[in-house]
């Protein structure tokens, strides 16, 4: 897919800024430490 397709297909939605809550960074920073920094997630091949 072209990079001009991809970026016209974000482009369709209609968005705006918003900001993560501390109870949505928190639980991001607990997956980052319990799954997606360990070796069976970085070394997975689907």
């Amino acid at each position: 897919m072209a990079r001009s397709a991809i970026i016209g297909a974000f482009l369709a939605y209609d968005t705006r800024p918003g900001r993560y809550s501390d109870a949505e960074l928190a639980a991001a920073r607990e997956l980052v430490e319990s799954k997606f920094s360990t070796e069976e997630w970085t070394r997975r091949v689907p």
